[in-house]
């Protein structure tokens, strides 16, 4: 029985893997990556790999079946990134951009939200946590925090 483009996936499982590894390779955090459903409307379809923790994200369109360009956020110098693809290693060009920008982006400390935590520290006003277990949310921050530490104790 032939598969209609409809049911066919957009991205192939080895070119998915192909992403995977270069993922890997830059040391980014696998378990935080998901392939959202393929999507379409008007003609064009797109496959979207996100970093579920920060939404940033690197996807493949496709016109008419055929591979056209590729959107990452982040993009060079912060900004989005878009590269006209017609082959797969175009679009793993574009993933090594998107993943050294996000790499960049996860490695970089927030130093607002150090100001405002300090800010917090200093009014000495009682905060309103609980003593309940952390939620997840909260465990990705802290681990977050903890390798935001790592690395400066490592490059400093």
């Amino acid at each position: 029985m032939a598969h209609t483009d409809r049911t066919s996936p957009l991205v192939l499982t080895t070119h998915k893997n192909e992403l995977f590894h270069l993922l890997d390779e830059n040391k980014l955090p696998i378990n935080q990556f998901t392939w959202e459903p393929d999507q379409s409307q008007f003609g064009s379809s797109w496959a979207r790999l996100v970093h579920v923790p920060t939404g940033l994200y690197l996807e493949a369109r496709f016109r008419e079946g055929f591979l056209f360009s590729v959107d990452y956020l982040p993009g060079p110098n912060g900004v989005k990134g878009y590269l006209e693809v017609r082959q797969w290693p175009d679009v793993v060009r574009a993933a090594r951009l998107w993943a050294e920008g996000l790499k960049r982006e996860l490695s970089a400390p927030d130093l607002w939200a150090s100001i405002e935590a300090e800010r917090e520290f200093m009014s000495g006003a009682p905060t309103s946590a609980s003593n309940s277990p952390f939620d997840n949310q909260e465990k990705e921050q802290i681990v977050r925090s903890l390798r935001e530490i790592k690395d400066f104790l490592i490059n400093t």
